[in-house]
């Protein structure tokens, strides 16, 4: 089995994070799923996963509203 670039990796869950507000774990996604989705950019490979996957994207205008589930700091 080929091995996930580890700067991919973190670049890709920073993707998933930023447009999903989801980890690798929250979003199910093992190594092996990864693997899948390594021949495309980081961010290009969440949005695929994500649409593999039915996993809507999160409005992140929300996020910047005080008081409301985790502050931007």
């Amino acid at each position: 089995m080929a091995e996930l670039d580890e700067n991919w990796l973190i670049a890709f869950e920073a993707a998933l994070w930023l447009h999903f507000y989801l980890d690798r774990q929250d979003a199910g996604v093992c190594d092996e799923v990864a693997l899948r989705y390594a021949d495309l950019p980081p961010r290009e490979a969440a949005f695929a996963y994500a649409d593999d996957y039915d996993i809507q994207r999160v409005d992140v205008d929300w996020l910047t509203v005080s008081g409301v589930c985790r502050s931007r700091r």
